[in-house]
Parts: structure tokens; sequence; C-alpha cells
């Protein structure tokens, strides 16, 4: 019998710890904002870094009452929509247990914000004041780290002492010390590495030439605050840190493996990917994205930082380049076989899957080999008194398979029937002859497809007056052309519109 009740104690105080209601009532005067949104940004969890963030929720007479079922502190982000002039745009630290009272009249000077209830010493607006972002700006043309390096110290001697000053006045829970000794411990290695990525951007080749003297500062700010942590992920401002941290590496390593002499090019290969040479440059040209990625997050990453970033990676490829996902995923589940993520991801690969077993079909012509084939007037030619729409494209090339997958399919829904014909030009693909054939069928690209050779690719560019990758124009039945007018991202109306006026 005293087993048995220990055992019902037990079960009750584990509910309880694995989640618990917290509630936030918000009650917001003279404002012409009918709606909040509220969104949960612990990224890191799986409904939320593959589902749905936020939910809009009605307000009644400018008050709204939400719950939220957390089993350990959340950070949330509250704010209103249509408010005219008015503003309301707050984040909360909640904890389980939390009744949490905010008032704000927002015709009042200052717009004035009263927190009140279980829970509010971990959310007075002071908080609010801290440096969580960098204007940079000023410093864009900065080849060298020092004055940005100056601005960073600054920002952390200011959140120190508003820390302080908070902690002194509101007395917050230990969760709030913890997390917010979290975000000023790495305030200063994240933001550096944050512009570092950018900067090499910004600046171009004076960057490249003191590049040595910003891998030192970063190297030593590494060394002294590693990046190999899990409580990264719960502070909102650093969660897309990581990932894009990962990122940065893959473009560093891509400008050495492209710069490298052959010797330090085959020590690249060797450190990557393995001893043989040629099987490692083969895997890198194959998929210089996602594979990368995957080793840089193994290199550097341990635990459940490494488990999200997986997530993280794989979640990035749904709108971009699918190469090796089900792959990757088949490795990050037999590592971590009981992962929350595995259930939001697997509709996901089950879909990627299906399209990769899709054949080549009669409606898919390609023409591998075009010594005829040099200039934009022989593409005239072969496309004589047909309406075309002409996409240059590349497999390498992300932007270009984002557009296909999100635009492809339902452009040529809404010209069905319409008498228009579609040519594919594969750019700078002549040694990916095979991944060419592969994604062809993968996105379903019924039409004419051309592997250009260079003085193709570089003929139609000109001609055409196309900036980069990818590039649409239209061919009509006179054998003129004209460029799209989409943009990029591209706007689908409007292109599917300049292919009506053209029909016409």
């Amino acid at each position: 019998m005293k087993f048995f009740l220990f055992a019902v104690m037990f079960l009750c105080i584990t509910a309880g710890v694995h989640s618990k209601t917290a509630t936030l009532t918000i009650e917001l005067k003279n404002t012409p904002g009918k709606k909040l949104r509220i969104c949960n940004n612990n990224y890191a969890e799986p409904s939320v870094l593959f589902g749905e963030r936020c939910n809009t929720v009605t307000l009644v007479n400018g008050k709204v009452v939400h719950q939220f079922n957390f089993s350990k502190p959340e950070f949330v982000r509250c704010y209103l929509i249509g408010g005219g002039k008015t503003y309301f745009d707050q984040e909360f630290f909640i904890s389980p247990g939390d009744d949490i009272n905010v008032t704000a009249d927002l015709e009042q000077p200052g717009n004035v914000v009263v927190i009140t209830g279980k829970g509010s010493e971990n959310n007075q607006t002071l908080v609010q004041k801290l440096t969580t972002d960098i204007d940079w700006t000023a410093y864009k043309k900065d080849s060298l780290p020092y004055r940005c390096m100056e601005v960073i110290r600054n920002e952390v001697a200011k959140n120190k002492q508003l820390l302080n000053e908070y902690t002194a006045k509101y007395k917050p829970t230990k969760d709030f010390k913890k997390r917010y000794d979290v975000f000023q411990k790495y305030f200063a290695v994240c933001k550096f590495l944050e512009l570092k990525g950018n900067q090499k951007f910004s600046v171009g080749e004076s960057f490249t030439r003191n590049k040595h003297i910003w891998d030192a500062v970063a190297d030593s700010m590494l060394k002294k605050t590693p990046i190999d942590n899990y409580d990264l992920v719960g502070i909102p401002e650093y969660v897309y840190f990581l990932p894009t941290y990962v990122l940065r590496v893959k473009e560093d390593l891509w400008r050495e493996s492209a710069t490298a002499n052959v010797e330090n090019k085959h020590k690249f290969f060797r450190e990557w990917y393995g001893a043989d040479i040629k099987a490692a440059e083969r895997q890198y040209i194959e998929d210089m994205e996602n594979d990368l990625r995957e080793r840089i997050i193994n290199k550097y990453f341990t635990g459940k930082t490494n488990e999200y970033l997986y997530a993280a990676l794989l979640n990035s490829t749904k709108d971009n380049k699918q190469d090796n996902v089900p792959a990757i995923y088949n490795r990050f589940k037999q590592k971590y076989p009981q992962s929350a993520y595995l259930p939001y991801m697997q509709p996901y690969i089950d879909k990627v899957v299906a399209q990769e077993a899709r054949p080549l079909t009669n409606e898919m012509v390609l023409i591998e080999k075009t010594d005829s084939i040099n200039s934009l007037k022989d593409v005239l030619a072969l496309m004589k008194g047909k309406t075309v729409l002409v996409d240059m494209w590349g497999t390498w090339c992300s932007p270009c398979r984002q557009e296909i997958q999100t635009n492809g399919e339902a452009i040529k829904a809404e010209l069905k029937g319409k008498g228009v014909d579609y040519l594919y030009v594969a750019n700078y693909d002549l040694a990916n002859v095979d991944k060419w054939k592969k994604l062809i069928p993968y996105y379903n690209l019924t039409g004419t497809h051309i592997l250009a050779s260079q003085q193709l690719s570089k003929d139609i560019m000109g001609q055409v007056k196309g900036t980069g990758y990818p590039t649409y124009f239209i061919i009509k039945k006179d054998g003129t052309f004209e460029l799209s007018k989409a943009g990029h991202p591209m706007n689908r109306k409007v292109l599917i519109k300049q292919v009506e006026d053209a029909l016409k």
C-alpha cells in the first residue's frame, strides 16, 4: 500500500514538472488594434521549429487571457496587430505557474506598461532596454575589427549595469538570472561572429587581406566562450546564431577550397572527407551544401546542441536544396532514435523520398550535347514559332531551386492549355550531369532542357541583360524576347500576366 501511494505521488509530481499552466492577461487601453500575435520564442521546441510559432488572438474590450502549458521557463513575444499609431511589443519570460497581469494605456506618453502578479519580477519593462542587437551601418566599410570591438565592449558594459540594476530592484528568479547570465556571457562572441560573417560581403577584398586579424579575434573569443552550449538555444536573440554560424563556416570552407593550391586543397579534402582525394572531391562537388553543413555540425557540436542543429539543418532544406536529405535524416535518426523532432520531420522526408523516385518522362526533352547551340540566336531558332518561358538556372543555385520549388508547378497550372512551352537552361553544370538528370524529374520539370556551355550561358545572359541566377525571360512567337518583370523573390502573378500578354 505504501509503495502504491509513493508511486501515485511520484507520478503526480512528475506530471507537474513536465507541464504546468501559466497565465498571461493583457489589457490594452485606447488602441484601435483588435488582435495580438503571441509567439513562442523557443525555436528549439519541435512544434515551434517545424510548426506554427505564433497564434493570433482577439482582444475583447481590449483584453485577452492566454494560457501556456510549459514544462520550463520560456520566452514569449506579444505584439499588437493593426494598432495604428499606438504600439505594443513586449517579450515575456514565462515560467510554469506564473499568473502575469499586463495593463497599458497606449495613448499615454511613453507607452507606460504596468506588470503585476506572479512572475512579474521577471518581466518589468526595464529589461526591454537591454541592447540585443547593434546597428553596424556606420561600420560597414571597416576592414579591421578594432572599432567594432570597442562598440561591443561598450554595449556589454551597458547591459551589465542594467542587469545589475534590474536584479537589485526587482529580485528576479534564479531561472531569470541564469538565462540572462548566458545572454550577457555570449553577447560579445555572438555579435562579433555575426558581424564578421557579414563584413566579408560588405568590405570585400580589403576584408580578405585582413581576414587573419578577424580570425585571430574570433579564435580568441571562441576559446574563452565555447559555443557548443545548448543554453544558447534558450536565448531568442541567439537561437539563429548557431545555424548561421554553421553557414558562415561553410562559406569560409568554400573560399578556402576555391583559393587553395593543390597541396592545401588535398589537405582540405583529407581533413573533411577522408584520405581518398578523388572520392572526396566528387562528394564535395556533389553536395557543397547539406553534406558539408552536417560535417561542420558533427565536428564542432555535441549532445543536444548537435541534435538541434541537425533538426535546424533539415528544416532549412524545406524551401531550398534537398540534396542528401534522406541520408542525413537516416543518420540523424540512428544517432537520436528517441528525438522529439522525428515525428515532425517524417512527412517531409517521405515527400522527398517520393520525389527522388520519379523517373524521367517523354515530356522532359534533354539536350545534353549542345555543339550546335552556342548563342541565343540558336535557342530562338530551336523554339521558332512558340511562346516560351525560359528559366536560366543551375543545380548548384539555391535561389534557382527555391523558385522552382515554390512557383514551378503553380505557374504551369495557371498557364495550362494556353499554348506555353517551357525551356530550362542549366548553367555551369557541365560537371553535374548526373545531378541535372536527377533534378529534372525531382521537380517535375516538363519541357525542353539544355545543358549549356559557358559560351551559351554568357551569350544568353548578355543578350537578355540578366544579372544573376535565376533569370527568367519570355520568347514570343515572332522571335522577340523580353526579360521577366517579376523580380526576386518572384512575384508569380506578374510573371504569369507577362506570359499571357506575350501570348496575345
